[in-house]
Parts: C-alpha cells; sequence; structure tokens
C-alpha cells in the first residue's frame, strides 16, 4: 500500500520555491514505488540522503507538457527549469552552502545510479559522496529545509546569511546525482 509521512513537532509553513510556469512533483511519498528517493542506496551512510527519503522533485513543464525540449537531450538548456531563480520557501537562516559541483546530463545520473550500488553491494558504500550536489540548508526554528540541484556558480547566500520568504537565493541547475 502507499501511505504518507507524519511529523511529530510543529509544523513550517513553506512557500513554493519557484515562480510562474507550470511545475509537477514527482517523487514524493513513503513507498519506492513512488519515491525514487526511498531507493537511494547512499541514504545508509549520510543524514542527509536519510533525510532526502523526504523529498520531492520538482519538474517544470515546457509548451508541449514534458519536462524537455526533446528525448533525453544533452544541452542542460533544453530543459526548462534549468537556470529558474529558486526562492527561499521562509524566513529562516542559511546554515551552510555547497557550491562548485558541476552540472551534468540528467540522463547520466542513471548510470552512476547503478554504479553506487554496486559499490554499495562490494561494501564499499563509506567511500561514497553524498548525491545532493549544489545546495542550501536552511534552519526555521528546530526544522532545516535542503535546496538541492542548484546551478554551478549561483548561489547568492552564505553560511550565516538571514533570509526572507521570496528571496532570490540562486538557480536551478542538474548538479548531484
Amino acid at each position: 500500500s502507499i501511505s504518507g509521512y507524519t511529523y511529530a513537532g510543529q509544523a513550517v509553513p513553506l512557500s513554493f520555491p519557484l515562480k510562474g510556469d507550470t511545475y509537477c512533483v514527482s517523487s514524493a511519498g513513503s513507498s519506492p514505488v513512488i519515491n525514487r528517493h526511498r531507493l537511494d542506496p547512499t541514504a545508509a551512510f549520510y543524514d542527509v540522503t536519510r533525510a532526502m527519503q523526504y523529498a520531492t522533485d520538482l519538474y517544470k513543464l515546457g509548451g508541449s507538457g514534458s519536462i524537455a525540449n526533446g528525448l533525453l537531450p544533452g544541452d542542460l538548456t533544453a530543459y526548462p527549469a534549468f537556470g529558474d531563480t529558486v526562492y527561499s520557501p521562509c524566513d529562516g537562516k542559511v546554515l551552510s552552502v555547497i557550491d562548485g559541483v558541476p552540472d551534468v546530463n540528467v540522463y547520466a545520473v542513471l548510470e552512476e545510479f547503478k554504479e553506487r550500488q554496486r559499490m554499495i553491494e562490494e561494501g564499499r558504500g563509506d567511500e561514497l559522496e553524498p548525491p545532493i550536489g549544489n545546495s542550501i540548508v536552511l534552519e526555521k526554528g528546530d526544522v532545516k529545509i535542503l535546496l538541492t540541484h542548484l546551478k554551478n556558480g549561483s548561489l547568492l547566500v552564505s553560511p550565516g546569511d538571514e533570509v526572507a520568504t521570496g528571496q532570490s537565493l540562486a538557480t536551478l541547475g542538474t548538479s548531484g546525482k
């Protein structure tokens, strides 16, 4: 059966981090049938990937209703969301940032996922890097919000910065796995 998650703490209202256009949500929920994050082979090794089991992927739909212009394009600009501004979903404090991870071809990541799985099966999971790419961690009360897959070199904030809901933080990229 497919079920959801509950959170025992105080809920934190979040604004949608993107503006305009049409987006769809993918890979969300508590079942690996509908949430690929539940299958991440590094989840046992890194707190951040364990937390990603609660993540969702957001896709911008182009004019034809697809997430890319063309079939499996190698050109990153063929993805309508690539380079869109990411806005802070809440007031809060920047806890950490990662920048400098190259943007990658989206479909090349599938082969990397298979390699990561093989390394874990061989008992080498502790050699893997977390798969989040360029990212920002915000803190709102005792809740942490992780924004990932940001474009290399686009981050506009630093650890310790206070941010406001709707403030520009970075642009969307394809860094990470």
